[in-house]
């Protein structure tokens, strides 16, 4: 059974390391033009967030981090707590896992997100000339999205 996991593991791991990443690449962090808020709702709204197990979203959400803010994750998790990361053989063990990622991001990077920042995407959003409507409608909705979040309206 353990062979099983592992496999299902290295899959899991290629698969969303193969897949391109969520519109505006890889979050770098807080000199990302997204806010954190906007960035978390890309990747949750993603086909392979919201139809993977605990292990594909974890595996999604590393792979839709820059390297530098990877790193720093993984060290934080580490190391913040004195503890290293536990040993995954479960679907389980990836869902305690994945929760201790989007905490530690939040921590790191939603300081500097919230509703002003939200409102203030919106108000600056513009479709430039000759743009791609799709992507600037995509854009808003992912801004209202993040919005009804930052309030409380959407639950995930």
């Amino acid at each position: 059974k353990g062979e099983d996991f592992q496999d299902k593991m290295d899959r899991c791991r290629t698969t969303c390391n193969d897949s391109p990443p969520v519109e505006g690449g890889p979050f770098i962090g807080s000199k990302d033009p997204r806010s954190f808020a906007e960035f978390s709702q890309l990747v949750r709204q993603h086909n392979m967030y919201l139809y993977g197990d605990a292990v594909t979203r974890y595996f999604f959400l590393l792979r839709n981090l820059s390297d530098s803010v990877h790193n720093s994750t993984i060290f934080g998790l580490q190391y913040g707590d004195a503890e290293d990361t536990p040993l995954m053989t479960s679907v389980s063990d990836f869902q305690n896992q994945l929760d201790k990622v989007w905490g530690y991001l939040s921590n790191e990077f939603a300081k500097s997100s919230g509703l002003f920042d939200h409102y203030k995407a919106i108000r600056q959003l513009r479709l430039v000339p000759d743009g791609d409507f799709d992507v600037h409608l995509s854009r808003f909705t992912t801004l209202i999205r993040a919005v009804q979040r930052e309030k409380g309206s959407i639950d995930d």
